[in-house]
């Protein structure tokens, strides 16, 4: 039996070593570890994506609200860009977009650095359970990052999401993350970091299976062998 440990939780930020570096490739990988850790069910997610998968026509505001389906908002005609962005309840996500000069700025006519502002902005709009980045600190000063990243967490400790995040500034994320998945040959490896906190938060879950186990990595096989149902 697994224990509780070493299964995603609801908040959980998650860092994931691996050679896939296409963003498809990156979804299929994300479900396929979510599956493999536990995770059941249709699995809805938010992907971190490039502006340029949007109509350079469209303006910075327009592409951080993307559209009511995708922000799974139901407001009334004439809700304001405030309004949504008030509705998050993350000040952090506020501060960040207004670091953007310019709201209505096409995206044809903006730099690398407010494209990837705005498209971190709209993934933080969105309230999927799963969230899925690559890269979030490319085209970032340092400081534009270490607000993203508080903005991140607000999102999905409020909204209880797990996070993967795909990155090669493990430093930084390392600090951030509370678990590590590590991609060894054909193994799954999940190690636990912040190991102080997570124990504590364990422990107090389930005092009585607190013992070596706590300090050991889950190894799973990568990818599962499929059980054929017998006719």
């Amino acid at each position: 039996m697994t224990i509780p440990l070493f299964q995603f939780k609801r908040g959980d930020l998650v860092l994931v070593q691996t050679k896939c570096n296409r963003l498809h490739n990156q979804i299929k990988h994300s479900l396929a570890i979510l599956k493999e850790f536990g995770e059941t069910g249709p699995l809805q997610f938010a992907a971190l994506e490039p502006c340029s998968t949007r109509p350079v026509s469209m303006t910075l505001k327009d592409y951080i609200c993307g559209n009511e389906q995708a922000l799974n908002f139901r407001g009334a005609p004439g809700v304001s860009f405030e309004d949504l962005l008030a509705e998050t309840h993350n000040t952090h996500l506020v501060e960040l977009i207004s670091t953007l000069p310019d709201l209505d700025k096409k995206l044809s006519d903006s730099t690398s650095n407010e494209c990837k502002i705005a498209s971190l902005a709209r993934l933080l709009m969105q309230a999927k359970p799963y969230l899925i980045l690559q890269s979030p600190e490319k085209d970032l000063n340092r400081s534009q990052l270490d607000l993203f990243a508080q903005a991140l967490q607000t999102s999905i400790y409020s909204r209880k999401q797990i996070t993967l995040i795909y990155s090669d500034a493990e430093d930084f994320w390392r600090t951030k993350a509370c678990k590590m998945i590590l991609e060894q040959g054909s193994f799954l490896q999940m190690i636990p970091l912040n190991q102080q906190r997570i124990r504590q938060k364990f422990i107090e879950q389930s005092p009585e299976t607190t013992d070596k186990k706590t300090d050991q990595a889950l190894v799973f096989h990568w990818p599962s062998p499929v059980q054929k149902k017998s006719a």
